[in-house]
């Protein structure tokens, strides 16, 4: 999983402390957070990972130091979950339009390798279509 250059722990440790600090927090502003990161759009499985870690720092984090409250913190924990469904959901469709890519394009092969077998059979495979009449 390729992580953006500029992402490293300090920068990380900042950006999650703006996010407690977040009165209002939502999805839309949390997603806003991977831009702010230097994550692209479509690298779903990085944000994944990364508002997982803050996921886990919300609730391994005191909750009197960072937080305003207990019901602030608790607004966040919430918007990150929701923020983290959707990023699955996300990925669910990703995943399921990448197999059925995969599938279409398995059965041209199997189409084309039929195809090649029909015509092996109309040429003859080599060895065993050796004329022995002459030698009965």
């Amino acid at each position: 999983m390729p992580m953006p250059e500029q992402l490293t722990v300090k920068s990380y440790a900042k950006i999650f402390l703006e996010l407690a600090k977040e009165r209002y927090p939502t999805v839309e502003r949390i997603l806003k957070i991977s831009d702010d990161l230097g994550i692209a759009k479509d690298d779903i499985r990085t944000k994944i990972f990364l508002f997982t870690q803050f996921r886990l720092m919300i609730k391994d984090m005191d909750p009197e130091r960072i937080f305003e409250t207990l019901e602030h913190r608790d607004e966040i924990y919430d918007a990150v979950l929701d923020t983290l469904e959707e990023l699955e959901d996300d990925l669910e469709e990703l995943e399921a339009e990448e197999e059925e890519y995969d599938f279409l394009e398995f059965d041209e092969d199997e189409e084309d390798e039929e195809e090649d077998e029909e015509d092996e059979k109309e040429e003859g495979s080599g060895f065993w279509d050796i004329d022995t009449s002459e030698y009965e």
